[in-house]
């Protein structure tokens, strides 16, 4: 087969842009393999030659060195002998340290709070990515430097993001089999309905891994070191959702979801936020709702351990910036995607905003690290406490009652559809798994 000079150049020009997302990939892996705790001085050995071969253009070399990275990276030892955490879903709900629970909320068509709620979910979710993606990656100072603290949207809002995309996929998923779907289904379904370049990290390399017939749990655990990013925890707030004031539901829905791409501290992280947005539906103060889901998550993690730092840290400062130079300093090793410091951002915006929406969003798009994540995660939290009626109309008119979506076969949203699917998946869940 023959080519026209100007057909060459361009398929050399996919080539090598591709080549320079699997290197940078590449290094990310490696950096999260010895964030998990293993040795990956093998693997760091190969990292000069693989940017020498990329930037001269040697894109066969290349393949050879990241195959000799892969190899070195699944024979590396193991160096930080972690205490057990538990892993399977009878082994978290073992650890689990909640005394009383909720007894659930009423879903039917004649509660309008329940849509209202749910509503304002959305909203908050859509509100939330969109204010936080212009600066998803910045480092907290250079977001101080560039803008201050953000009082608004930075741009027109584009509520087009991977953390939304999954979530419209369960209630796909559970249309297709039903309130007790499989991680192996919802899987699938990742498969047909994501774009690849669409995915990142943990979630792109489970689909990868998918496609070559390792299905979860193990989808999560061949080549793939990002079990303790922010992945699993930025789709969660679907479970509370269709779970509303049943958390050990939402916790055992979003154990499904976690376990595709993520393993115990990062499945922790997907837990946690399920389990909040199920509470929010029957508690309304926010420090109340981080404490009850603290209990859904196994108290020896390194998540838990975060979580109550972060508690203690909000208590003893008198402004949110303190705590957040808290949070660089302890956390700011990790990668700008890792679950810890953005879980820290997380409860440091509830409790700093206290309840107010536009407070909280607005504390966390002004941190940096991973906030369209975290800004979603607050606004979604938020926005299902006070419902779509007690968002302000600042913040819903840009948005405009739409979501627009990377998902196949499902590109444009309207909000007030979403919602009514929601509510009526919810009722099928909660339906079927009555207490």
């Amino acid at each position: 087969m023959s080519y026209y000079p100007e057909q060459a150049a361009e398929m050399w020009n996919a080539v090598m842009n591709y080549s320079e997302t699997v290197v940078n990939t590449i290094i990310d892996c490696i950096d999260a393999k010895e964030e998990l705790g293993y040795d990956v001085s093998e693997a760091r050995k190969h990292v000069d030659a693989g940017w020498g071969a990329y930037t001269s253009g040697d894109y066969w070399r290349l393949q050879k060195i990241i195959a000799m990275i892969w190899a070195a990276l699944r024979q590396a030892p193991k160096m930080v002998n972690d205490d057990y955490k538990p892993d399977s879903w009878q082994e978290l709900k073992m650890s689990w340290t909640v005394t009383e629970d909720p007894s659930g909320y009423d879903v039917s068509e004649e509660n309008a709070e329940f849509r209202n709620k749910v509503y304002g979910a959305w909203y908050g979710k859509c509100i939330g990515c969109a204010l936080g993606d212009p600066l998803a990656g910045w480092p907290s100072e250079k977001v101080r430097e560039k803008h201050g603290q953000i009082t608004d949207f930075l741009q027109k809002p584009d509520t087009r993001n991977d953390d939304i995309n999954y979530q419209i996929i369960v209630l796909h998923c559970i249309e297709e089999f039903g309130p007790e779907f499989t991680s192996r289904q919802l899987g699938y379904e990742w498969v047909e309905h994501l774009n690849p370049e669409k995915t990142y990290t943990a979630e792109r390399q489970a689909i990868e891994n998918i496609r070559r017939g390792l299905v979860p749990p193990y989808s999560a655990r061949e080549n793939n070191p990002f079990s303790d990013w922010i992945g699993a925890q930025m789709r969660g707030e679907i479970h509370g959702l269709i779970a509303p004031g049943r958390p050990d539901l939402a916790a055992e829905l979003s154990y499904k979801d976690a376990i595709i791409s993520h393993v115990k501290e990062g499945v922790y992280g997907e837990i946690f936020n399920s389990v909040m947005v199920s509470l929010a539906f029957v508690m309304s103060d926010v420090e109340q709702i981080i404490n009850h889901a603290l209990g859904y998550v196994p108290r020896n993690s390194q998540f838990s351990s975060v979580v109550r730092s972060t508690l203690a840290k909000c208590k003893e400062c008198d402004c949110w910036e303190d705590v957040l130079d808290w949070i660089n300093e302890t956390y700011g090793h990790l990668h700008w995607v890792h679950t810890f410091p953005n879980i820290g951002i997380v409860v440091m915006s509830l409790m700093f905003g206290k309840g107010d929406f536009s407070e909280s969003v607005l504390i966390s798009a002004s941190s940096g690290w991973d906030c369209d994540c975290t800004t979603g995660q607050v606004g979604a939290t938020i926005g299902t406490i006070v419902g779509e009626k007690g968002i302000p109309a600042r913040w819903k008119e840009p948005v405009a009652d739409r979501l627009d979506t990377d998902v196949i076969g499902y590109g444009t949203i309207e909000l007030p559809a979403l919602t009514d699917w929601t509510c009526s998946i919810a009722r099928r869940v909660v339906s079927k798994h009555a207490k």
